[in-house]
Formats: structure tokens, sequence, C-alpha cells
């Protein structure tokens, strides 16, 4: 079995605009700038990898992120290929196809940057109901 999953934590190079697919799907596509040791080098240097983002995951990630904001994701590695047309010769690159990702900001920085946005959203929406907690007793059926 093999597969090719990625994380990563770096700063957005641009802020984030939504687009629509041919068949209507919302979508992202942007980059992440991450600092790696070179030992060859021996010092620090910048790398990017570009990411694509659908659905839900693209929309909460335009709405609370922009242009060098500390992010963390984390999803599928593709490769893409195709023909250079004025070259004629065959290329390829990969990104990273976001299935999640996470809020790595100080949470007084990050809440000055999405408060405005966040007092909206909670006043949209209802109060969610808080989950009961799960007793130890509760798992006394268990046959194991």
């Amino acid at each position: 079995m093999s597969f090719g999953k990625g994380t990563f934590l770096g700063r957005l190079v641009k802020d984030c605009e939504l687009t629509y697919s041919q068949d209507g799907k919302l979508s992202l596509k942007n980059a992440i700038a991450f600092d790696r040791y070179s030992s060859s080098k021996q010092q620090k240097e910048t790398s990017y990898i570009n990411f694509v983002a659908s659905g839900k995951v693209a929309e909460n990630i335009q709405r609370y992120f922009q242009k060098g904001s500390l992010i963390y994701l984390a999803g599928d590695i593709e490769q893409i290929r195709w023909t250079d047309k004025a070259t004629g010769q065959n290329k390829s690159a990969h990104h990273l196809i976001v299935r999640e990702f996470d809020f790595c900001s100080s949470a007084q920085k990050q809440s000055q940057q999405t408060q405005g946005q966040q007092q909206q959203q909670f006043k949209q929406t209802p109060a969610a109901q808080p989950q009961q907690p799960v007793q130890p007793d509760a798992f006394d059926d268990v046959p194991f």
C-alpha cells in the first residue's frame, strides 16, 4: 500500500479568492511559504507549496485567513502533468489537496483579525447545545 499525504505549517503567499469550476464547484487556489533547513547549505531556506481547497474548506480558509496568516494544512499530495505548448516538453508539478486546516495565530491576534466576522456569524446561528460528557460507567456493557 502507498499513499501521498502531507501536512504543512506556513504563511499564505497571497489573499484568498474563491472561484467556481466549470462544473459549478467552489474552489480556492493559493500557496503557502514555509521554512526548512538545508543541510547542504547549512542554513534555513524558504520553500513553497501550492494548494487547492474546495467546498466549505475553501470558504472557511477564505473567510478567516489573509496574506501572511499562519495556517496549518493537511491533505493529499497530487501530481499534475502537462505539455508545455511553447517548448513541447513534458512538465509536472505537485500540489496539496487540502482536506483539513487549523488556526495557528495567537488567540489575541486571531481575534483581532476575525472578531467582526465571528460576531456576525454567531448572531446568525443559534447557540450550540453542550454535549453531555461520557461517563466511565457507560462502558460497563462493552464485552472486552
